[in-house]
C-alpha cells in the first residue's frame, strides 16, 4: 500500500514539475514569424504581389519589435529602408496575443535573387526584439527559382 502512495506521490510531483516548467517557460514573450505571400491594391490602387512577414507573440509578456528583414546565406540582409504604409510601424510594441505584420514588394525579392543569384529557400525572414534577440522564421520566402 505504501509503493502505491509514493508511486501516486511520485507521479504528481513530475506533473506538477512539467507545468511548472511549461508556465515559466511561456511567461515571457514568446515570438513566432511566419512568412506568406499576398496580393493587394492598398499601396498603389493597382493589385501587386508581395512577400508578407508576421510576427506572432505567443507569450504572457509584450516585446518590442525593432527591426525586420531577410537573412541571406552570404551573411547579408535585405530589408525595406521606407516602409510601406501597410507595413507595422518599426519599432512596434507586440502585446501578448497580438500580431505585427510587414510587407516587401515580391519584385525587390526576385531582383537580390537575380542579382546576388540567391536562392529563394536560403532567404529566411527575421525580427529583431528590443532584447537584443532575433527570431528567424523557419520557413523560407514562398517563391520559385
Amino acid at each position: 500500500m505504501s509503493i502505491a502512495i509514493s508511486l501516486v506521490a511520485l507521479s504528481l510531483s513530475v506533473v506538477s514539475l512539467a507545468w511548472q516548467a511549461w508556465s515559466w517557460k511561456n511567461s515571457g514573450p514568446v515570438i513566432k514569424v511566419n512568412v506568406s505571400n499576398a496580393v493587394t491594391d492598398a499601396v498603389t490602387g493597382t493589385a501587386e504581389h508581395y512577400v508578407v512577414v508576421e510576427a506572432v507573440n505567443k507569450g504572457r509578456a509584450a516585446a518590442t519589435i525593432t527591426g525586420w528583414g531577410f537573412g541571406m546565406p552570404d551573411g547579408g540582409n535585405v530589408h525595406k529602408m521606407v516602409p510601406l504604409r501597410i507595413s507595422d510601424p518599426i519599432p512596434h510594441r507586440l502585446e501578448p496575443h497580438s500580431k505585427a505584420t510587414y510587407f516587401i514588394e515580391g519584385d525587390a525579392l526576385r531582383d537580390v535573387h537575380r542579382d546576388r543569384s540567391i536562392p529563394f529557400n536560403k532567404m529566411r525572414p527575421w525580427v529583431d526584439l528590443a532584447s537584443g534577440k532575433r527570431v528567424q522564421c523557419k520557413k523560407s520566402v514562398p517563391l520559385k527559382d
